[in-house]
């Protein structure tokens, strides 16, 4: 496996990888799961405490826990770029399909990472392709990674543009505040001043 430099962007986009996933997933993740809990936000990826990149790459990230058949899982996707189709994403999923089908077909692309949080829970994951499982290595998404993906396409915010743009004026201009739409609206006796009624 080829080491990735840690500021490369991930090789696939979501619509590359949702044209890729069979259509069982999408219907089992579509029709028979549901959302027990949603998180919409941004990141970064600075990299490791001793060597911190100079420009972090930022990201949308959209998190849910699902139920589908009793079981609760965790999954993750990050765009970077606005939260649509074309976008380059991250993923990763909880659940042992994900971990033993495409985690490790999907970290080749750039698209995910082999996860060592499987170790409290008896899993044991090793960096080898799934020639049993997956033999074609297709990049697909499981059906919890499907009703993820819904939800975070109906997101219209793009958060990650906006703290890539704060960060790098704290850099430019350490110690100061960035001015907000706040800071310039008029408001008290200079505002009233601004519109004369005749």
């Amino acid at each position: 496996m080829a080491t990735k430099n840690q500021t490369d962007l991930p090789g696939l986009t979501l619509q590359q990888v949702l044209r890729m996933t069979p259509n069982r997933f999408r219907d089992r993740g579509l029709n028979t799961c549901t959302i027990t809990a949603k998180q919409y936000g941004s990141g970064s990826r600075e990299g490791f405490a001793r060597s911190r990149v100079i420009d972090p790459t930022w990201y949308n990230e959209m998190r849910i826990t699902s139920r589908c058949t009793g079981t609760q899982r965790y999954s993750y996707i990050r765009f970077f770029g606005p939260p649509v189709p074309n976008s380059p994403v991250w993923v990763w999923c909880s659940c042992p399909h994900f971990a033993f089908n495409v985690e490790w077909v999907l970290t080749q692309y750039g698209s995910s990472s082999i996860s060592q949080g499987y170790e409290n829970r008896g899993i044991d994951i090793i960096d080898a392709p799934p020639i049993v499982r997956n033999k074609s290595k297709l990049p697909y998404l499981c059906k919890h990674l499907i009703l993820c993906a819904s939800e975070a396409l109906k997101q219209t915010r793009d958060y990650a543009a906006e703290a890539g743009a704060t960060a790098v004026w704290q850099k430019k201009y350490p110690g100061e505040k960035k001015p907000s739409y706040e800071d310039k609206k008029p408001s008290g006796p200079q505002a009233s001043n601004k519109i004369k009624k005749r």
